[in-house]
């Protein structure tokens, strides 16, 4: 979760005095030593101390001197008025009633100086004020408390809801000697200082706040834990010679596509659009599209990420898009210096080097103090010398200096402060909270190559960003403060807020704070507390500085004329679109927003009801319906007659005569399927009543979204169709049955477009004996499911009457044998009896029939998946469950050409199949549709983030799918070309083989397929292949297991695969020790062996077994070695073997310790130190040896959190 903005709490701070509403006592000497009356004294004491960065517009006092208490009777006291600067002040004393007694409260109220003058609503002053209420003979006596508040229309009067209890103004204490009162009289001074407020928002509350009024800038919306992401954009934003290169992207051509939406928006036109909504939007931008564009959900959203990491991911990906054009490599010029690493002898003219790019410098932190200091550690030397020597070629041996130096700064210098570290003792990230300040200028000359030709350049820099981090690790929240310019003006960009601030905030407030004592932090009060906390918890993270020199080129101002055209007219045109479904909105209640659907809409429809429901995103997919299978879309206004739809329908249905069609209601049944359940009560001739009110006579039922109605049309009905078909097919020429029922429509209206208005049959009532029914024909050899028309049928009548017209329609033989089935709902089609009635197979008005030849339907069998469906059953249980798949081959070398690139994307395709389809079903669609053996098809499910998942033979689809997959979703999978068959690639075996990279700790995992029959030899070859080493290295490997990180056994080539690994142990550890395998290989005891320059004889040789552990033994890590230990070697000189072996640097070696472990059962072990032992003498035969040193593993995400990726 992240923290809210935060809001200046009231303080109420007890300055002196006794009962103070803290729970502190206060100390009787500074009672008797205080005296109220002396006001200069007592202001300078109970004031706070001026903010910084602020200056005093005026302060003063006034005594309300109250010469009889008790004459004080009403519950609200208003004092004198007083002025102060520009306003008239009073005090309000309030009398408030608690459980436990009365309560006094005593507030502060500012007025304009003239009563008469009425008041700028936008008014505001910001004041210290402190009230001290005291006995008038006594002053000693008094209590006093100070605040500070921003007084205004919305708050005119603050101060303290308990100043003091009544009951103590009449009596004295154990802390006091005299009460309040004397004498029934009491002063109360005030003290009040006004603040002038340059900032504009000193101790701001920020309801209401419009950060363009106040600045002319505007802030990004948070989506959930998205302020890491805006406080990046923001300082991107403000470096406008990278606004101007980002608007220089080409993207005008994708801005063109119509098709275009957040989930397929690049990242550089969504960026650019986020940056002209900064320029122009006078409102909080969204960066919702943004996000999308990363490929990123709504979880992605509510995760806080790496911020150098985001950083350089979208370098990346602008990086790539600007290749090829104008502008490539211009990001290098901005943000890339280069530096240089350095091995340099000290008594011999010899240095080795690299000169490397650097996108930003990262900075210790830790007990660095200063932004100098960090810079000074970053480019320390380390000398190498004694053991430590650097091997110098052609001289040897030789004593060196080891660093890095800057040889160029970039422009615009990003610098990483490494607030975050990995604590190995608590196994998780923790902040660095230490005080480390940056000044607003630095000269970055001492830092670089003084022998490099930039040298003499002036390299001063000035700060224009500070990111920074409020919180621990878990929680927390990002802003940035911005320079937006050369001038010396800094704001703080909080999400959607933007606000100036002051030196003092950017810089002090930004440093982080050392940790202080714990008696100190015990004895702070609840006030000194929080302000150490927060103190403590803010700190920048990340800096933004500017080359002075290129200041002005960098932060030129960015035009109009540097956007690319379609953006601003792409953002007017949504606007305006915006506004005019917000007038839509406004407008709703006088329109009848109206969806008709027609048997046309009807015919062109392949789905569930009778039209596509863009509501039910269980079985909607804008791209699976025909544009003209949506309903016409009809907004009227109320007021309207209902005639004034009939004209529209008519025209729309190619001029049909309204007195041919009529409305009925759609609902929403039970099941939440939309069927017509009864026609409207008004015909054309009588239909000049209101819409609205028309629409108010509907039967009540829940309608279906907006009101949806269904055009009947007498001349379509099946019966009336088929009677006409019969005719015309006693006509010459006679009909071609081959036409579609489409077709046979267009074909009557031609034909009969002579026949008088008379010939059309009536409406039926459709109520008591009647009902309208709606039917599709299924097609098994199209693999369509079309809707036809509407039928109205007698419901005592059997449904095998249907048979003869719907075969005359259709043009089947007349003795065609149907199967009939009703459409429930979309998990429940159910067959239908022919040899009963309607009304016993319980159809209603509005139910669907569909029906298929039964000649080609065939029983559902599995191969159905793979070839089409013959059954109208699986055909519907194919559009229930169907998802979308988007299939592509499986990219497995990293490097492509554009060549190979267009090959791949030939080879991609859409399909879509039921979710429980089996996998032989599935790679066999996958291989019809790529034209090769399923049986060599290795599958891939692709997750957002890319990542490929493979997927086993035994699988079936909808066991990897997420839990609620929506037609509307596409889902990836990848496919993979095997040279052998899947079958026999399962039953190969994964091996994990880590490989020893140059030392014993530095270790790369690589995963090898290999069958348990092979042996190590094979596996070795595997591992070459991959790695790529030579015949030299491969002639001084050796492999061995472990078990629970100690040494296993060492294994030979001919060595068997499955019998060398366990069922609980999968992989083997391998590397090159040409020293080690010739001891190994050696068998005769006296033979003198070469090792290091030393002659050693074979016998004078063990060769023990080494693991690595942490503080205790149980706690090994890491990988098992062998190590060689020597007769009459010192164990200084073995410990320098030991550190040439594990590749660590004399600061690293420092921290390691070398035990020597028992093979007993306790595991006893000993330390050694003593650098003159000879290890050889102290092992004994069955003993082995460990290391006691720290893992060198990074943290691992845990199963909650996700890789950051932005998505190509």
């Amino acid at each position: 979760m992240e923290e809210s903005i935060p809001t200046p709490p009231l303080e109420e701070m007890e300055v002196s005095g006794v009962e103070s509403s803290a729970s502190q006592s206060p100390n009787p000497v500074d009672v008797i030593q205080h005296d109220s009356s002396n006001f200069e004294a007592v202001k300078e004491h109970v004031l706070p101390p001026v903010p910084p960065d602020y200056e005093v517009e005026f302060e003063g006092y006034f005594t309300w001197n109250i010469q009889d208490w008790r004459k004080l009777s009403d519950s609200k006291i208003v004092s004198p008025r007083f002025v102060l600067g520009n306003y008239k002040w009073n005090l309000l004393i309030f009398l408030k009633r608690a459980n436990n007694g009365t309560n006094i409260g005593i507030y502060l109220e500012p007025h304009p100086l003239d009563d008469d003058q009425e008041q700028d609503p936008n008014w505001y002053v910001c004041a210290q004020f402190a009230i001290d209420l005291w006995n008038p003979e006594y002053p000693y006596i008094h209590k006093s408390n100070a605040s500070y508040h921003r007084f205004n229309q919305d708050v005119t009067d603050w101060g303290f809801s308990t100043f003091l209890e009544l009951r103590n103004l009449h009596r004295a204490s154990k802390s006091y000697d005299k009460p309040f009162l004397f004498d029934n009289k009491l002063n109360i001074t005030v003290y009040v200082r006004v603040i002038k407020d340059h900032t504009g928002v000193l101790w701001h509350s920020f309801v209401n706040y419009d950060s363009k009024k106040e600045t002319g800038l505007v802030g990004l919306n948070n989506q959930g834990a998205t302020c890491y992401l805006n406080s990046l954009l923001q300082s991107y934003y403000f470096t406008n010679i990278f606004r101007k290169k980002v608007y220089a992207i080409p993207t005008d051509d994708e801005a063109k596509n119509e098709q275009i939406s957040e989930e397929t928006i690049s990242v550089s036109l969504a960026l650019q659009r986020v940056f002209y909504q900064l320029q122009k939007s006078n409102l909080p931008v969204d960066t919702t599209e943004l996000t999308r564009s990363f490929g990123w959900d709504t979880n992605e959203a509510f995760i806080q990420n790496d911020v150098q990491e985001m950083n350089r991911l979208l370098m990346e990906k602008l990086e790539n898009k600007m290749k090829g054009t104008s502008i490539e490599g211009c990001l290098n010029d901005i943000f890339v210096g280069k530096m240089k690493s350095f091995i340099r002898c000290i008594h011999v003219d010899y240095e080795s080097s690299r000169i490397e790019d650097f996108w930003d410098i990262q900075l210790n932190v830790k007990n660095m103090g200063s932004l100098q200091n960090s810079f000074e550690n970053y480019i320390e030397l380390e000398t190498l010398s004694g053991e430590n020597k650097y091997d110098a070629s052609g001289f040897g041996l030789q004593d060196a200096e080891k660093g890095v130096v800057f040889e160029s700064f970039p422009p615009v210098l990003h610098l990483q402060l490494k607030r975050f570290e990995y604590d190995f003792v608590y196994d998780q990230l923790v902040k660095i909270n230490d005080r480390h300040s940056f000044p607003d200028e630095i000269d970055l000359k001492p830092y670089l190559d003084n022998a490099g030709d930039a040298y003499d350049e002036d390299w001063v820099y000035s700060l224009h960003g500070v990111l920074v981090h409020t919180g621990d690790i878990s929680t927390g929240h990002y802003y940035a403060m911005i320079k937006p310019t050369i001038e010396n003006t800094w704001y703080r960009f909080d999400d959607d807020k933007v606000w100036k601030v002051t030196k003092s905030q950017v810089f002090d407030e930004n440093f982080g704070f050392d940790e202080l004592q714990p008696d100190i932090v015990r004895s702070m009060t609840r006030s000194q507390f929080l302000d150490y906390q927060q103190k403590r918890h803010t700190s920048a993270y990340m800096l933004v500085y500017i080359r002075k020199s290129k200041e002005k080129a960098v932060l030129e101002p960015v035009t109009d004329a540097d956007v690319p055209s379609h953006i601003p007219e792409q953002i007017h045109k949504e606007l305006e679109e915006r506004d005019l479904l917000e007038k839509e909105r406004r407008e709703m209640h006088l329109y009848e927003h109206l969806k008709i659907i027609t048997n046309q809409t009807f015919s062109k429809y392949e789905g569930f009801d009778l039209t596509p429901n863009v509501s039910d995103l269980n079985y909607y997919a804008s791209d699976l319906f025909d544009e003209e299978s949506y309903p016409l879309d009809v907004k009227l206004l109320k007021t309207e007659p209902l005639s004034k739809l009939y004209d529209l329908v008519s025209d729309s249905l190619g001029g049909v005569d309204p007195r041919h069609f009529r409305f009925w209601h759609v609902s929403t049944r039970r099941n939440y399927t939309a069927r017509p359940d009864g026609p409207v009560p008004l015909t054309y001739e009588t239909s000049k009543i209101p819409i609205g009110e028309v629409f108010k006579l509907n039967s009540g039922k829940k309608l279906v979204q907006q009101t949806f109605l269904f055009v009947e049309e007498v001349g379509k009905e099946l019966n009336f169709v088929s009677k006409k078909l019969l005719e015309l097919n006693h006509q010459k020429p006679k009909l071609d049955f081959e036409i579609n029922s489409t077709n046979k429509f267009e074909l009557l209206k031609q034909r009969y477009s002579h026949i008088s208005n008379e010939s059309f049959p009536p409406f039926h009532s459709c109520d008591q004996d009647s009902i309208i029914l709606f039917l599709k024909y299924f097609d098994p050899k199209s693999q369509t499911l079309q809707g036809l028309t509407h039928v109205i049928v007698n419901k005592d009548a059997k449904v095998s009457t249907l048979t003869k017209s719907v075969n005359y329609f259709m043009g089947f033989d007349l003795e065609t044998s149907l199967n009939f089935y009703e459409e429930i709902e979309p998990k429940s089609i159910e067959p239908i009896i022919l040899e009963i009635s309607f009304a016993e197979s319980e159809l209603l008005n509005g139910d669907i029939i569909c029906f298929t030849r039964a000649d080609t339907e065939s029983d559902g069998s599995i191969k159905e998946n793979i070839d089409g469906y013959g059954s109208v059953v699986t055909y519907y249980n194919f559009l229930e469950s169907r998802i979308h798949l988007f299939v592509r081959p499986a990219i497995l070398d990293s490097y492509l050409n554009e060549e190979d690139e267009k090959n791949l994307e030939s080879k991609t395709f859409h399909i879509w199949v039921p979710s429980q389809i089996p996998y032989d079903c599935l790679v066999a669609r996958f291989a019809k549709e790529i034209k090769t053996d399923p049986d060599y098809l290795r599958l891939y499910g692709v997750n957002h983030d890319d990542t490929r998942i493979a997927i086993q033979r035994n699988t079936r689809l909808r066991d990897i799918l997420p839990r609620s997959v929506k037609p509307s979703q596409t889902i990836n999978f990848e496919y993979e070309i095997l040279d052998i068959t899947l079958a026999e690639f399962e039953s190969l075996v994964p091996i994990e083989v880590y490989w020893f990279n140059n030392s014993v700790l530095h270790l790369q995992k690589y995963e090898l397929l290999i069958s348990k029959q092979e042996s190590i030899f094979d596996l070795l070859g595997k591992l070459q292949y991959k790695i790529g080493f030579n015949h030299e290295v491969r002639e001084g490997i050796l492999a061995w297991t472990s078990v629970d990180h100690k040494f296993g056994t060492l294994v030979a080539d001919e060595n068997i695969v499955s019998l060398v690994l366990r069922e609980s142990t999968n992989h083997i550890f391998v590397g090159s020790f040409p020293h080690l395998k010739k001891i190994l290989t050696t068998t005769d005891e006296n033979q003198v062996l070469e090792l290091d320059d030393v002659e050693i004889t074979r016998g004078d040789i063990r060769e023990v077994p080494v693991f690595q552990f942490r503080n205790e033994i149980h706690r090994k890590h890491g990988a098992p070695f062998i190590f060689d230990v020597r007769r009459n070697e010192r164990f200084k000189d073995t410990k320098n073997r030991f550190q040439r072996l594990l590749g660590l640097g004399d600061k690293e070696f420092t921290k390691t310790e070398l035990v020597i472990v028992s093979d007993s059962i306790d595991q006893q072990m000993r330390y050694v130190t003593d650098e003159s032992v000879l290890l050889y003498d102290e092992l004994a035969e069955h003993e082995q040896l460990a290391i006691d040193t720290p893992p060198r593993a990074v943290r691992r995400p845990t199963i909650q959190e996700r890789a950051l990726f932005i998505k190509d």
